[in-house]
């Protein structure tokens, strides 16, 4: 009885699994590529962050400059408006695209041999436009989302990365500074170990706009979420 229960145990251990490797796990829907990310970032820099310091620095009387009284009115007046901006107030993935999301950076990542140290919530903002410079479609203009973003620990510096694919068997990680932005391939060096590093460096976005296009790069980075409330 005690072999027959091994064998059966075996039997489906070998059905489940009959090459003994993990089946690949594809990309979600929702990766978003690195520019769009980085566009999103900056357009949240430019719509968003800089009005919540504005309004959180008038609250204690760092910026003499605000002018309550016409921010008043411009509430109320988006108050009397029936078609009002929806502001999002949450977001969420459901359970299986997240864990399709988790399992898919993990065997991207280990195909660089890099370990994932955190998991960034960058927080985002769609452009007023109806597509990104890739051509694929805004479906929410102007409102908040947010972007998860890998990262890894080098020098013990913690640094968000995408994937870049030299070829079939070879992919490497690279490194991007809090921005988005690629490190300067000049602060580029070899660890002990062999394996490529780079030292943060805060590069002008500039720098990289003049960069080769993003061809054969895996992007780790996931958004499209469900946001709440939706727009109109």
């Amino acid at each position: 009885m005690t072999l027959l229960c091994i064998a059966f145990i075996s039997f489906e251990g070998c059905k489940k699994d009959p090459d003994g490797e993990k089946p690949e796990v594809k990309a979600p829907d929702q990766i978003v590529g690195v520019e769009e990310a980085r566009e999103m970032y900056n357009t949240y820099t430019d719509r968003r962050a800089r009005l919540i310091q504005m309004y959180e620095d008038s609250l204690d009387g760092r910026d003499r400059e605000y002018d309550q009284k016409q921010q008043q009115m411009q509430q109320d007046q988006a108050e009397v408006k029936k078609d009002s901006f929806d502001v999002a107030r949450y977001g969420y993935y459901d359970y299986k695209t997240l864990k399709q999301y988790l399992d898919y950076i993990e065997q991207q990542a280990a195909r660089a041999n890099v370990e994932i140290a955190t998991l960034r919530i960058y927080f985002s903002n769609y452009g007023d436009k109806e597509t990104f410079e890739d051509g694929k479609p805004v479906v929410h203009p102007r409102q908040n989302s947010f972007i998860l973003v890998p990262s890894t620990l080098q020098d013990k510096q913690d640094y968000a990365f995408y994937l870049r694919e030299l070829s079939q068997d070879e992919v490497v990680p690279v490194l991007l500074n809090k921005k988005l932005e690629e490190i300067d391939p000049q602060g580029m060096g070899n660890t002990e170990s062999g394996q490529q590093r780079a030292y943060a460096s805060m590069i002008p976005y500039e720098f990289n706009s003049a960069a080769a296009p993003f061809q054969g790069n895996l992007s780790t980075f996931m958004n499209e979420s469900q946001m709440v409330p939706p727009p109109h």
